[in-house]
């Protein structure tokens, strides 16, 4: 089987020595045509994908497709992003978008593979949604599915992508009419993903009419975050934010603090998907990997706070929830964000829940799809509890 070669960013050096290949043929999709003349969110491919597991759980037929459409790196660069479209077989009377979870670096990964084999945690959340009518398009985020290494927790990426996965879907009348309200939704990376499409959308595309954004168990502050993680049994996120980073801002030059250790477990966590990866480097601290923190470097702190949360107001109404006992991603970073909402004039229902990462998204979940499906029916949110 062919596999693909990545030579830039922390890569350049091991696959200089024929060291590192990522991802498998068919895991990665490859681009049609080229998105230079392509506006962000046009899609460039459509194929059919068989789901059998969503429409025997729905006791209704589903209809899906894998996209290929153009969006927009952290420097307004033209990529191409790949993600998952469903629709009811009689269409979705309204979209949703979800921001998924950490997944891993490996292509395989992907939602848009994982999904049609029912494969993915958060595929009962989609069958929800889509039994209450809507349609669901799914992003992969840049460089997950695509060429590329994945901007893994890099917002201004993750943002820009899922709006223009909201995009691409509205676009596409098979599975939704292009005025449908749109509702955003995701947990922990996807929390932050949706959070920053909420951000991001009055100057990015000002033209969705997003009626709610969902946003649970989320990196407000990634420094924070990554000290967290630090010798934390799920210590490999903190790891793949140092490759999303690089992997966004080549400029931080990844390499240059990578120790022999780093470079050689590095091509397994390139290729892996997260139950892999956690447990291989469950405990692991930074200075395993590296000869010097690069997340202490004025360098790289400058590209985690341009992707600190807090930044930009949204002009939508947001739901938050959030873990006090969370250990995985801080609590108070979370409510600080809140409060700079609600400061700044925004519409946030803050919700918090006396429980750990995985706990508050089991105990919070039925609060949260309610509440955006209420947005999606015309019912309004106001104000804002700090």
């Amino acid at each position: 089987m062919k596999l693909r070669k990545l030579c830039f960013g922390i890569a350049s050096g091991l696959c200089a020595a024929g060291l590192l290949f990522v991802g498998s043929a068919s895991a990665v999709a490859q681009p049609t045509s080229t998105v230079e003349d392509r506006g962000p969110g046009r899609i460039e491919s459509a194929t059919p994908v068989d789901v059998p597991g969503f429409t025997a759980a729905l006791g209704a037929p589903v209809n899906a497709w894998r996209l290929l459409y153009s969006s927009t790196d952290v420097r307004g660069n033209p990529i191409t992003s790949s993600g998952l479209l469903l629709a009811p077989a009689t269409g979705g009377i309204r979209l949703i978008g979800m921001g998924h979870g950490s997944v891993g670096l490996g292509d395989q990964c992907a939602p848009s593979q994982t999904y049609p084999r029912m494969a993915d945690p958060e595929v009962p959340a989609a069958i929800e949604h889509l039994r209450r009518g809507s349609a669901v398009v799914v992003s992969d985020g840049q460089g997950l599915g695509t060429p590329g290494l994945p901007t893994y927790m890099v917002g201004q990426s993750a943002g820009r992508v899922m709006l223009d996965a909201v995009r691409a879907a509205l676009s596409f009348p098979s599975a939704v009419r292009a005025d449908a309200p749109v509702g955003l939704t995701g947990y922990s990376e996807g929390g932050a993903t949706t959070a920053w499409a909420a951000q991001l959308q009055p100057s990015y595309a000002p033209e969705l009419r997003i009626a709610g954004v969902v946003s649970g168990g989320m990196a407000a502050d990634l420094g924070k975050a990554a000290a967290q993680l630090n010798g934390h049994p799920f210590a490999a996120f903190m790891l793949h934010t140092a490759v999303g980073l690089d992997t966004a801002y080549p400029e931080l030059r990844l390499s240059d603090y990578l120790s022999d250790r780093g470079r050689e477990r590095l091509p397994a966590l390139l290729t892996t998907c997260f139950y892999e990866a956690v447990p291989r480097e469950a405990f692991s601290t930074i200075d395993r990997f590296t000869t010097r923190n690069p997340l202490t470097d004025p360098s790289w702190l400058a590209r985690l706070e341009e992707n600190n949360l807090g930044a930009e107001v949204p002009a939508v109404p947001m739901y938050i929830f959030h873990g006090e006992q969370d250990e995985l991603l801080p609590f108070e970073p979370v409510e600080a964000l809140n409060r700079t909402y609600c400061e700044a004039g925004a519409s946030v229902t803050f919700r918090s829940y006396p429980s750990s990462h995985f706990a508050t998204l089991l105990q919070g979940s039925t609060d949260a799809v309610n509440w955006l499906h209420s947005r999606l029916d015309g019912i309004p949110a106001t104000g804002c509890n700090a």
